[in-house]
């Protein structure tokens, strides 16, 4: 089963990716005809159409300078789609990993495969579906098509049978024809990959003079010479594949129509001007005639279709003309043009995607090579040169690390603490959706004795959001079988050095983690409910974030709303504050105890209830609080209304300076402590410069200053980065020794 989500999430990704390329044709095509429809004969007209058909079957496009997608900037292009089975689903090679359980005791994460089951996948499932629904009700009417024709009658009178002939030799078609009448056919039709029918209903054998079935076999055989009906198949297929695009369902009823009118016009080459009038008449005795007879099948080739079809081939009949010269190079030069704008993709585009991937696959291979490695400093720095990698950002603009998750999830369990932690982190860095790897970090949080590592663990969940869901059930655990200070509750479940600080923040990330995962999370809801009146030393955070959690999953605020504001009013809680905001007007019965705390002397707390305010009450006047909150004593006070600023309105050169004095690494100390010492507001500052880009050009050389202290590693890479985004000629002088 998941070998063939994961084929049928490929092929979709292909597919809807060619089909986008392919609506902009369609768009281009459509324009074009609409402009030059004065000039365009119907040859000239389906020659335009049929790039589209070519577009939609093209498994892959080579890199050209003259490749439309070179008007637009790398950032908003599409990767290509390529055929071939995702990297979730290629093997890991035979490297064998030391399993946990034979180097320790601790609990071990079951073993999970490399299986990507997301929104995508199931998209995939969803499109497979609807191809397989269409495939199935095609197959059921020509089985039903087929009963018809059998039911048939074979004609075998002379007269009509000479009349099929000549029109056979006209058309210079050499397979043999049969001709067979059928009672109710809507139209007349050819059909047969390998055995030839002329379909005719029997109404028209009496109805119709031999002149008027001599156009009528001219026009079929005129379909049997252009080989239209496999090429109604491939029609099928394509619409098929891309049944979720009502473009590419147009774009193919105009090239099935498109077609009609080149049929009609190689009839009027075998015909006398003065008979082409007559030609028009029979299409219409036919639509007044045989319509309301049984409908043909797609596979076939009728003559007639819908009312509108009918009125375009008889004004193409009544004003038929040859084509010119110029509209011929014309029409040359803009299918020239148009198909090497549309068969090819950026220069450059597939190379770098390749190599990407390719160093991604050097990385891994790497990665495991060094786990293997009996030197626990061996496996420490593999785990770490891989964590600090190029290559190593998330899944979704890397899709190759997928097959470095079990390898990730495996070190995890490492009895080494470093290696398990240096596993985590990387984890959120790479910040995977697949379900096996939320319900593995689950376990993690719920087994895990190193609380940093089990908090990391659950921040990854929290940041997952729904695609968590999987994992509640250890949460739920964790939550129950923790005291405050991280250690558990049964001694059975292994020795945890306690540390209150640590504590307190893993049990705010896994409940944040089950309020962010949202309904799935509706179990939670009676250990969560029995948070909110907890009274221990500690209890504050547990109310407070319970509250917020009890509010996401049921959507309510009944429970929350007094909690909350009791830990506005009593507690001075910012935490409170925040979250008030975050549920919007339904929190306006807070706007009073959030209008006190204005006046308060803790900055963080005015700040918070200022922005809470505002989401409340969206004419509240804001601004006047962030710039007075830029001034305040505390840097995270200054760093939050940097932030606020920032993406509220934009505004870089109000904030420009604070970020810069913000961004400064700690510098307290030996450097032995700096290098252990992280400064998370400094952090903060220096990424969120790198997000400003040009505009924070100014920053460039305090940010060069922190990239050659190499007693701040962290600090030192974040502003590496930054620089790259703010102006890219730096970065080769920021590095250099």
């Amino acid at each position: 089963m998941n070998l063939l989500s994961g084929l049928a999430e490929t092929a979709f990704e292909w597919t809807w990716k060619t089909s986008l390329y392919a609506t902009v044709l369609i768009v281009l095509v459509f324009g074009l005809q609409m402009i030059l429809a004065r000039w365009l004969t119907p040859r000239l007209r389906y020659t335009l159409s049929l790039l589209v058909l070519i577009r939609l079957l093209l498994p892959i496009t080579p890199s050209s300078v003259l490749s439309f997608e070179n008007l637009f900037p790398p950032a908003t292009r599409l990767a290509q789609p390529v055929a071939i089975l995702p990297t979730s689903y290629q093997s890991t090679e035979d490297v064998t990993l030391v399993q946990p359980s034979q180097v320790s005791s601790r609990p071990a994460i079951a073993a999970v495969k490399p299986v990507r089951i997301s929104v995508s996948g199931t998209l995939g499932i969803v499109w497979a579906s609807g191809c397989l629904g269409l495939l199935m009700l095609a197959g059921w009417r020509l089985g039903t098509w087929h009963g018809l024709i059998r039911k048939g009658q074979i004609i075998s009178d002379p007269r009509l049978l000479a009349l099929l002939n000549n029109a056979r030799q006209a058309m210079q078609v050499r397979r043999p024809v049969e001709l067979v009448a059928i009672s109710q056919l809507s139209s007349p039709a050819v059909f047969g990959l390998f055995r030839l029918r002329l379909l005719l209903p029997e109404t028209a054998l009496s109805h119709l003079n031999d002149e008027e079935l001599r156009m009528i076999f001219l026009h079929e055989m005129a379909h049997v010479r252009r080989k239209d009906i496999p090429l109604n198949y491939l029609l099928m297929a394509v619409q098929f594949l891309h049944w979720f695009n009502p473009f590419v369902w147009l774009a193919l009823h105009r090239l099935r129509a498109d077609r009609e009118l080149v049929c009609d016009a190689m009839v009027m080459q075998k015909m006398d001007p003065e008979e082409r009038p007559g030609y028009g008449k029979v299409l219409l005795k036919l639509m007044d005639g045989f319509s309301a007879g049984s409908p043909v099948f797609s596979g076939a080739v009728p003559v007639i279709g819908s009312l509108e079809e009918i009125k375009r081939r008889i004004l193409m009949i009544k004003h038929y003309r040859t084509a010119s010269l110029a509209a011929c190079v014309t029409t040359t030069l803009l299918v020239l043009a148009l198909a090497l704008g549309s068969f090819t993709h950026a220069r450059g585009q597939s190379a770098k995607t390749n190599q990407f991937a390719g160093e991604t696959r050097i990385a891994i291979a790497n990665l495991k090579a060094g786990l293997q490695n009996k030197d626990q400093q061996v496996r420490r720095n593999a785990l770490w040169s891989f964590g600090t990698s190029p290559v190593t950002v998330t899944e979704a603009e890397n899709p190759a690390l997928t097959e470095a998750l079990p390898i990730l999830l495996q070190a995890a369990t490492d009895q080494d603490r470093r290696i398990r932690s240096a596993a985590v982190v990387t984890l959120r860095k790479i910040r995977s959706p697949d379900q096996q790897v939320t319900k593995a970090l689950g376990h993690l949080v719920r087994v895990e004795t190193d609380l940093s590592i089990a908090t990391t663990a659950a921040t990854i969940l929290k940041e997952c959001g729904l695609s968590a869901a999987p994992a509640v059930p250890d949460l739920i655990q964790d939550l129950e079988n923790r005291n405050d200070d991280g250690t558990f509750i049964s001694a059975t479940d292994g020795p945890v050095e306690p540390d209150i600080s640590v504590g307190t923040a893993l049990r705010r990330a896994v409940i944040e983690a089950l309020g962010n995962i949202g309904a799935p999370a509706r179990d939670a809801v009676p250990v969560l409910r029995g948070k909110l009146n907890d009274t221990g030393k500690f209890s504050l955070g547990n109310r407070v974030f319970s509250a917020e959690a009890l509010w996401q999953i049921t959507g309510k605020t009944d429970e929350a709303l007094p909690v909350l504001l009791s830990a506005l009013e009593k507690d001075k809680s910012f935490w409170a504050a925040q979250i008030l905001g975050k549920m919007g007007p339904a929190a306006e019965a807070a706007v009073p105890a959030l209008q006190a705390t204005l006046q308060s002397g803790d900055g963080y707390l005015r700040l918070y209830s200022a922005l809470a305010l505002n989401q409340i009450e969206p004419d509240f006047p804001l601004r006047p609080i962030l710039l007075d909150s830029l001034k305040d004593a505390q840097p995270g006070t200054r760093l939050a209304a940097a932030q606020s600023i920032w993406t509220m309105y934009h505004d870089s050169q109000t904030i420009l300076p604070t970020l810069i004095d913000l961004s400064k690494p700690n510098d307290r100390g030996p450097a032995q402590l700096r290098r252990m010492d992280f400064n998370a507001n400094a952090g903060e500052a220096i990424r969120l410069l790198g997000e400003i880009g040009p505009p924070a050009k100014a920053a460039v050389p305090k940010l060069e200053e922190i990239v050659a202290d190499k007693d701040s590693p962290l600090s030192s890479q974040l502003a590496a980065e930054a620089i790259k985004k703010i102006e890219v000629n730096s970065l080769d002088k920021a590095v250099q020794p």
